[in-house]
């Protein structure tokens, strides 16, 4: 997709979880240049770790309105999944996707973290988490070495070798 579709796309997106945003708290955030600012071109920023990250499933957690997931899959390309368990949130989300025709690459979830990797048994292959603790770390970090076994455990201050946090 080129890039000009690609920020268009991101900013009918945008512009959909603004006017929802009028009736359900999605984000604080309700200027429309300000959101521009303050979820598309932040959700960005974190373009190179995806873009570095192993091919294939991205995984935003605690996505809230969608944010940095809907930009960030569009930017690469990826199929992303993006987890919020607020049910109400992620309806709108996924309607918005459903929208713009994005639910073939983007999908969502409603389900608790430490449930996914029973709804979701493939591993991520790059993940958005706003933070991490034992229960969650299997569906975590990104392993590229398909000979670790997805349930390792890896603690952040001895990492799998080859392995991405972010």
């Amino acid at each position: 997709m080129a890039e000009d579709q690609t920020m268009s796309l991101m900013q009918r997106y945008l512009d959909s979880i603004l006017e929802a945003n009028k009736v359900t708290n999605l984000t604080r955030i309700t200027d429309g240049e300000q959101a521009r600012l303050l979820h598309i071109e932040d959700s960005l920023v974190g373009l190179p770790e995806v873009n570095e990250a192993p091919t294939g499933l991205y995984g935003d957690l605690g996505s809230g309105g969608g944010f940095p997931g809907v930009p960030l899959a569009l930017a690469t390309g990826r199929k992303t999944l993006l987890v919020d368990s607020v049910k109400k949130k992620m309806a709108i989300v996924q309607s918005a996707l459903d929208d713009l025709s994005l639910s073939e690459q983007i999908s969502t979830s409603s389900e608790r973290i430490e449930d996914l990797p029973l709804e979701y048994p493939q591993n991520a292959d790059a993940i958005k988490a706003p933070m991490m603790t034992p229960a969650m770390t299997k569906f975590f970090f990104i392993i590229p070495d398909p000979s670790y076994r997805s349930d390792t455990l890896f603690p952040a201050d001895s990492p799998a070798p080859g392995a991405s946090y972010f």
